[in-house]
């Protein structure tokens, strides 16, 4: 338990968990418990709320109030991590298809698992259990009396692969759902640089940290810059919640790293073509109509890289609003009027060079000339002098696409409220329904308890295979992949 976790009660030895470089295990030193290490990794420097333990040689993880693993749901699934110990569900047959005797009868099989010996085993009727941490996971004895005891197939829960994306993926990034990857997030007010002179758009390092990469500027060249891609998706978030998404089909397969670290600022190039294959918007998105990626979705509505213009230049940024004109400046047109993400309008910007006085994390859509344009935020340049609050930080997302071409779709879950929106038509899913797993109908529970949804709903592998509580989870803000639940269908 983590009460005896935290106590390092004998014969437990802590290993901590390191992040640098280091890697695991790491620091298993004399058995004692290290304040400050501990408080570090529940902090968010390592995997949040998990620490490892060495014992007799074997390892074994704490279990949290938040469960031994992400999908965790005891009374559905065994955690491996910690070999099914968490398992509370009622399975009480083996994997050899063996009847479970009960753990509080000596008969046909006499043994020392009892409750009394095993206070926190949850040794209850003859249910498949793994109080003392089997290490091929839960079991119990039969009522053969041939077969003595025997392993249960019990459900594993789900959880993401542990690699080097694993953290990236999942626990900072609720309403991100894979095949997507994030590769960078700009904020434009946490106190840094995205203008177009940047290292976060030629450095070959990595910006900001993992476990903040929603909440700062953040680049992920280690990995997601290097990956292949051919489909992009933009969000305009606060970290929490996205106000809306547009997905795009790209031209040829590349690598952000091709993209912006080949000496390509003077690429000037259109980058997608045909318009937005997805656009999701939010009922409560505000100033649409003027942020540099959520404006429009015409079939002239894509993405340019690298659009240099005489001294200025935007990294990125819409083809058809992008410029009042609709048409972006010309490359030698020097009127400070292109606007996207990754903006300067006085540097040496065909050098991939920006200023300190007109560089611009993010601008709006306007029509202005230099210092008469606005800036979202703090972060610009010393001549940039008008600015407003920001519209919303943008993360920035890749993929491969699916086999028929398309783009995988992007999911956005929020809550109650939601429109999805592909190319501008409302998908809706035939009506949700609403069944309760059956744990749920043994402990007289419905789908009208929150506090059970809020930790099931898209969070547990069986809820999610089976769509348990569809219409409450969606109504809650939990909603399954691809639903819309759209009562009019």
């Amino acid at each position: 338990s983590m009460s005896y976790a935290l106590a390092d009660l004998m014969p437990w030895t802590y290993c901590n968990y390191d992040d640098t470089n280091v890697g695991f295990p790491r620091d298993c030193g004399p058995t004692g418990f290290v304040p400050y290490q501990w408080i570090n990794l529940a902090s968010g420097y390592g995997q949040k709320n998990v620490a490892f333990y060495v014992w007799h040689g074997s390892k074994a993880a704490a279990i949290t109030e938040e469960g031994a693993c992400v999908g965790s749901s005891p009374t559905e699934c065994g955690c491996e991590v910690v070999h099914e110990m968490d398992y509370r569900g009622t399975l009480a047959t083996t994997a050899s298809g063996h009847t479970c005797q009960a753990w509080d009868s000596q008969f046909p099989h006499t043994h020392d698992y009892t409750s009394v010996n095993y206070p926190n085993g949850g040794l209850e009727s003859n249910y498949c259990r793994n109080p003392d941490n089997w290490h091929e996971g839960a079991w119990c004895y039969t009522t053969d009396p041939s077969v003595r005891w025997a392993l249960c197939d019990v459900p594993k829960c789900f959880v993401p692969p542990y690699d080097h994306n694993w953290y990236k993926e999942y626990p900072f990034m609720p309403w991100h759902l894979p095949p997507w990857h994030i590769a960078m997030n700009i904020n434009p007010e946490d106190g840094r640089n995205a203008g177009w002179g940047s290292e976060i758009w030629y450095g070959e390092e990595d910006v900001g940290l993992d476990t903040q990469g929603l909440i700062e500027d953040y680049k992920d060249f280690t990995s997601n810059w290097q990956r292949d891609f051919d489909c992009i998706a933009i969000a305009r978030h606060d970290a929490e919640i996205i106000d809306g998404a547009k997905v795009w089909k790209m031209n040829e397969v590349k690598t952000f790293a091709q993209h912006f670290n080949s000496n390509t600022h003077n690429d000037r190039v259109v980058v997608t073509s045909g318009g937005p294959e997805q656009v999701l918007i939010m009922d409560s998105a505000a100033n649409i109509d003027i942020d540099p990626i959520l404006a429009s979705d015409g079939a002239d509505n894509n993405l340019a890289f690298n659009w240099r213009y005489s001294n200025n230049g935007a990294r990125i940024v819409l083809t058809d609003v992008g410029h009042v004109s609709g048409t972006l400046s010309c490359e030698t047109c020097n009127d400070d009027n292109t606007h996207g993400l990754g903006n300067d309008f006085s540097g040496s910007t065909e050098l991939g060079q920006g200023s300190t006085s007109y560089y611009h994390d993010a601008s709006i859509i306007q029509d202005c000339y230099a210092a008469g344009c606005t800036a979202q935020g703090n972060d610009r340049g010393s001549s940039m002098t008008n600015a407003r609050a920001k519209l919303g930080n943008y993360a920035i997302y890749i993929t491969m696409s699916n086999p028929d071409g398309a783009c995988p779709e992007f999911l956005i879950n929020n809550g109650k409220g939601n429109s999805l929106y592909n190319a501008g038509t409302v998908l809706c899913d035939p009506i949700c329904t609403n069944q309760e797993s059956p744990w749920m109908e043994e402990n007289g529970k419905t789908c009208d308890d929150f506090a059970h949804l809020e930790t099931k709903c898209n969070k547990s592998h069986y809820w999610i295979t089976n769509k348990w509580c569809q219409q409450s989870c969606f109504e809650s803000g939990f909603a399954y992949e691809g639903d819309s639940c759209c009562v009019d269908a």
